[in-house]
């Protein structure tokens, strides 16, 4: 069976999962970490609430693990979304036609697109109140063009 690879809520990051552990949780598994030169034992759900301010709804979750080099590390399921398309999703045309849209291969329609967002980013209340600004030509470079001798 191929590997699922999930992507993590708190810190949006991959991983290729190789299993579950169902005597670990969030509230019995501890790990080591430094802050300020001092090193403390944190269970990974103070660690959450501590360095993402989450809390997990289900505290005695079983945990994913990934076997990385010579260490295990442990995901929580509840902080977890499979990253991968449905198996039986490309065999529906209806939905493979709607995905092609957003798989943009001309470097106009990709280069549209980001303008697009920008735009929309420079609308947005949150720009306005902390007075950010952006430009959506800023791509745009005049120089000289030098040919060899």
């Amino acid at each position: 069976m191929p590997r699922k690879t999930v992507i993590t809520a708190y810190n949006i990051r991959s991983y290729q999962i190789d299993g579950l552990d169902w005597d670990l949780n969030p509230t019995n598994h501890f790990f080591k970490i430094k802050k300020d030169g001092k090193e403390r034992e944190l269970s990974m759900k103070d660690y959450l609430k501590e360095q993402y301010n989450t809390n997990l709804r289900e505290p005695k979750q079983p945990l994913l693990y990934v076997n990385f080099r010579d260490t295990r590390i442990y995901l929580p399921t509840e902080m977890c979304r499979e990253a991968s398309l449905p198996e039986n999703f490309t065999s529906d045309s209806r939905k493979m036609r709607d995905l092609q849209e957003h798989k943009i291969s001309h470097p106009e329609q990709r280069f549209k697109r980001i303008i697009d967002v920008i735009n929309k980013l420079m609308l947005a209340e949150e720009f306005k109140q902390f007075e950010v600004e952006m430009k959506a030509n800023e791509h745009q470079v005049v120089g000289k063009v030098l040919y060899p001798p």
